[in-house]
């Protein structure tokens, strides 16, 4: 679980560095979610990305795709979930935020 949140959000960042440069303002990123099948989009601005991204231990997830077991939801809006990890699962996200 913890290796496809990990790919999600090495992507998402891909697509959050991406954009500017290119001159785009889309506002598309993938689910962040720990299901392996899931090629979910989830649609927020860079701006809030980037915002959610700032907290090592939290993900955007589209609805329902939450994982109660390891992660508590912090913040609902429409069309997509904030989640953060606890546990080891946390320490996880925090260590492959810092590379």
């Amino acid at each position: 679980m913890a290796q496809n949140e990990a790919l999600a959000r090495r992507i998402n960042d891909r697509i959050e560095y991406q954009r500017p440069r290119n001159g785009e303002s889309a506002d598309s990123f993938m689910c962040e979610c720990t299901r392996v099948d899931c090629g979910g989009v989830v649609d927020l601005s860079i701006e809030e990305f980037a915002r959610v991204r700032s907290h090592p231990r939290r993900f955007v997830v589209l609805p329902g795709h939450e994982e109660p077991a390891i992660e508590s939801t912090v913040e609902l809006h429409p069309g997509y979930v904030v989640v953060e990890k606890r546990g080891e699962s946390g320490r996880l996200a925090e260590l492959e935020a810092d590379g």
